[in-house]
């Protein structure tokens, strides 16, 4: 029996098959040598800025504390026009009057009247310095003792008349002044003690005492240390 052998044709149909080429393997990267992106890093670090604390969110929710002043102010409280006493109360001193308005009736009205802010002289006065409740029908007063602007009240003292030594060994020399611009039912006791004054170029808050020498006015008397006395 003759072995089979393929026909020439059927040789060359037959291609013979070529081993597989394998693929190139992927590049591995060098995990040490890997840096994150500068752009994501630097978004990152500004969302982080930008989204604030949980327990800050909260306490920025909270409604601010309204103040007294600012609560009385809202309720629409309003002063009468202060009204000045007919007489100073001290040197460069007079007491103003004035009624709030606009109250509750079941308020707290002398507590309404300590944060309720008025203007005298052009000058905002931020409270009375006392406040007086005539409830229930005669409102809340407020009282002010302003101290300036009060150009009828600055008594002035008159020519000053060295008097000599209080005594021998004493070292002290008296001074004496008339003070004018006292006006008609004032009190000049008052007006007087609280007069500043300079004395031979020496400032004085006020006299060491006061003398009403009657007819002849009040005088204004100072000891004032003299080593030669």
């Amino acid at each position: 029996m003759t072995a089979w052998k393929p026909s020439p044709s059927a040789q060359a149909e037959v291609h013979p098959t070529s081993p597989a080429t394998p693929e190139p393997p992927l590049p591995v990267s060098n995990v040490q040598d890997w840096q994150p992106d500068p752009w994501l890093s630097a978004k990152k670090e500004d969302i982080k800025n930008e989204e604030p604390p949980l327990q800050e969110a909260h306490r920025e929710s909270k409604p601010d504390k309204i103040s007294p002043h600012d609560n009385h102010k809202a309720r629409g409280l309003y002063w009468d026009e202060p009204q000045p006493s007919s007489r100073c109360l001290a040197f460069g001193t007079r007491e103003y009057t004035a009624r709030l308005w606009n109250v509750p009736f079941y308020a707290k009205w002398v507590e309404a009247c300590e944060h309720t802010e008025v203007m005298i002289h052009g000058i905002i006065v931020p409270k009375p310095s006392s406040c007086e409740s005539k409830w229930p029908f005669g409102g809340v007063i407020g009282h002010w003792i302003i101290n300036f602007g009060e150009d009828d009240c600055l008594a002035r003292w008159g020519k000053v008349t060295d008097k000599g030594c209080v005594e021998p060994g004493s070292k002290l020399r008296r001074f004496q002044s008339r003070l004018w611009g006292i006006k008609k039912g004032e009190d000049w006791m008052t007006l007087c003690k609280t007069a500043p004054a300079s004395i031979h170029g020496i400032s004085t808050l006020k006299p060491t005492t006061c003398e009403d020498q009657g007819l002849w006015g009040v005088y204004g008397v100072w000891d004032l240390e003299d080593g030669s006395c």
